[in-house]
């Protein structure tokens, strides 16, 4: 009988684990978009488990399934498929299964340990997630930008700013965190809302660095309180996802160009709009159909804000390649004209 993938020798040597006869196959086909899914699973962990979420992960697997029959010039017929199942024993099915399983979990693994690493882990505070205890991150908001968002910032920010301008600094705690990370640079902070702008103003005071940090109330739409080309850094952390409008998007992202000398740097960490699943409201489909599904918050990329800035020239820098693919993604651009 013919060695192909409808007849019992090739289940038999299918199900046999070694890695000749598929495990290596199955890393190469199945690594990429199992990464894929690994980091799309992340986005929708941050919540509840829900049934759409076991939709996606199990209609990815399938399409996986599928993607590895093709890829290896071996696609099974359903119907001959069942008929040869038949033909085996029922130690053989139970082999075929297992391989199967074993093959997805040893994959599954792969892609979360590389998710972990590229720091897609959800926060874990005594047992319960972070997102439960919004308390403790308001309380050391400003340690908890100095513990995550300033060594991201780090990685990619080469030189030592002298004018830094925040916008969106919300409450203040990333201005300040700037402040006490680069002890001789000015930090000018702008927000929306006056009452976070108070609080911006009051925590300064609290950490000694009021002298330095200026912070003040802004109208929607309304042009940044700088001069063209004054600032050497600019961070917008959280922001963009929450103006939907394209017009005023295009707006903040040409004034937030316009502040920076040339060669200034702008660092945005934003959710990534790449993913069907939105991060702070968990919605499918916000990211794709903002329209249709009358979303009230859409997240950014890179390539987009690269494209609302002109006439202004922003170009990669120092940006690791796979922060660009993160369910919150991180980049900083360098104007160049």
């Amino acid at each position: 009988m013919a060695d192909d993938m409808t007849s019992p020798v090739a289940y038999r040597r299918l199900a046999r684990p070694s890695w000749q006869t598929g495990f290596g196959p199955y890393l190469l086909v199945e690594s990429i978009p199992w990464l894929f899914l690994a980091m799309t699973m992340r986005t929708i962990a941050v919540a509840q488990p829900t049934p759409v979420a076991w939709l996606l992960f199990i209609g990815a697997q399938f399409v996986l399934l599928v993607a590895f029959s093709i890829a290896s010039g071996r696609m099974i017929a359903i119907a001959g498929g069942i008929t040869m199942l038949r033909s085996l024993s029922m130690r053989e099915q139970w082999l075929l299964s297992w391989a199967v399983v074993w093959r997805t979990f040893v994959v599954g693994m792969i892609a979360n340990y590389i998710a972990r690493r590229a720091g897609m882990n959800v926060p874990i505070i005594h047992g319960r997630l972070e997102k439960d205890v919004p308390i403790l991150r308001f309380l050391h908001n400003v340690e908890h930008h100095l513990r995550t968002t300033m060594p991201r910032l780090l990685v990619s920010v080469d030189r030592i700013p002298r004018v830094i301008f925040d916008f969106g600094c919300g409450s203040g705690s990333g201005s300040i965190a700037l402040t006490l990370l680069f002890p001789e640079a000015q930090c000018r902070g702008v927000d929306i809302s006056a009452a976070d702008v108070t609080i911006a103003r009051a925590r300064a005071r609290l950490y000694g660095v009021d002298d330095r940090c200026e912070f003040s109330v802004i109208g929607e739409g309304q042009a940044l309180p700088a001069p063209d080309d004054s600032s050497d850094l600019c961070i917008c952390c959280s922001v963009l996802e929450y103006i939907i409008r394209p017009d005023v998007r295009r707006f903040c992202a040409q004034e937030m160009a316009r502040v920076l000398v040339e060669g200034g740097l702008l660092f945005i960490s934003v959710p990534n709009r790449i993913y069907p699943v939105e991060l702070h409201s968990h919605k499918l489909g916000w990211n794709y159909f903002p329209k249709l599904l009358n979303a009230r918050i859409i997240g950014s990329t890179v390539w987009e804000i690269r494209r609302l800035a002109r006439p202004h020239v922003l170009g990669m820098h120092r940006t690791q390649l796979l922060r660009l693919f993160t369910p919150w993604t991180n980049f900083c651009l360098e104007k160049r004209a």
